[in-house]
């Protein structure tokens, strides 16, 4: 029987610093960490102390230095760093555009000012390769060469921010946006809410601008009716059943009272006032009696 070694799967360089984005430091994470994953020993590297006594060669130790939260600091600076960068397919260009976002890192990367040191390596088959390292002051500068690096070998393009979860993460490909599986699930099940929530939205629009539309063009043709009777009925005082009974009416009653309001509507036309102006101000009843 035939035994296949399953490959070591190769470590991502960026794996690193998206542990790191994610980590939450309200407590001490290394207990819950893997015994070889780097980011402990990273953690393990704040308690590292850097000053130690000439004569007696122990280490000097600060009692107020605390590691969790320096390392929080950087955190949380690193992420006002990156954000943009990793979230920029959900920042809109014109609000911040691509450049500036990489521009402002390797500005400050820059006025960092590391400096590097160089070393050969030889392997069993005696093959050299040379290997190249940053010296640093602190823990903040070991952080950001690192991140030099990354942007230096275009590895940092990969990174994600999760528009979902809000967890950083390195994309496989350029179109991956989000982390996990479940959370497209849960952005395409929400957008979709949204989708039938806006076609709602829009269908009651649409049926409220349908009635105001039908209202407007039944008022348009009661003005029409009314402009066309007025000069009609003057030029028609004797015709008493097309006539008589509307001028009843807009006298409410009486029959004089109609035609001095008649003659009243008249001279306003002549005048160049506006029907719509002159019908806004007769009784309901009246207007009614426009509708057919």
């Amino acid at each position: 029987m035939s035994v296949t070694k399953s490959k070591k799967r190769k470590e991502d360089p960026l794996g690193l610093y998206v542990d790191f984005l994610n980590a939450d430091l309200s407590f001490d994470p290394r207990p819950k960490l893997k015994k070889g994953q780097k980011l402990k020993t990273f953690f393990d590297q704040f308690e590292r102390p850097d000053k130690f006594n000439l004569s007696t060669g122990e280490p000097i130790i600060d009692p107020s230095y605390n590691w969790l939260e320096e390392a929080k600091n950087i955190q949380q600076e690193m992420r006002g760093d990156l954000f943009a960068i990793a979230a920029r397919k959900e920042i809109p260009e014109k609000l911040f555009p691509v450049p500036e976002r990489w521009l402002y890192l390797t500005e400050k990367l820059n006025e960092m000012e590391f400096r590097r040191r160089w070393t050969q390596h030889w392997d069993r088959k005696g093959r050299m390769t040379i290997i190249a390292w940053n010296l640093n002051n602190n823990q903040r500068e070991n952080w950001y060469a690192g991140l030099a690096d990354r942007l230096e070998d275009g590895d940092l393009e990969r990174l994600r921010l999760c528009p979902v979860c809000h967890k950083y993460f390195a994309a496989r490909d350029e179109r991956e946006r989000f982390y996990p599986k479940s959370c497209k699930i849960k952005y395409d099940n929400k957008d979709a809410r949204f989708r039938v929530k806006r076609w709602r939205a829009k269908q009651k629009t649409e049926e409220v601008d349908k009635k105001q539309e039908s209202r407007n063009r039944e008022c348009e043709q009661k003005v029409r009716r009314f402009s066309e009777f007025v000069p009609f009925a003057i030029s028609n005082s004797q015709d008493v059943k097309n006539v008589g009974r509307i001028v009843i009416r807009l006298g409410e009653g009486d029959p004089k009272e109609g035609w001095r309001r008649v003659e009243r509507y008249y001279n306003d036309l002549k005048n160049s006032i506006s029907p719509e102006q002159i019908f806004k101000g007769l009784p309901q009843a009246v207007k009614d009696y426009f509708d057919n």
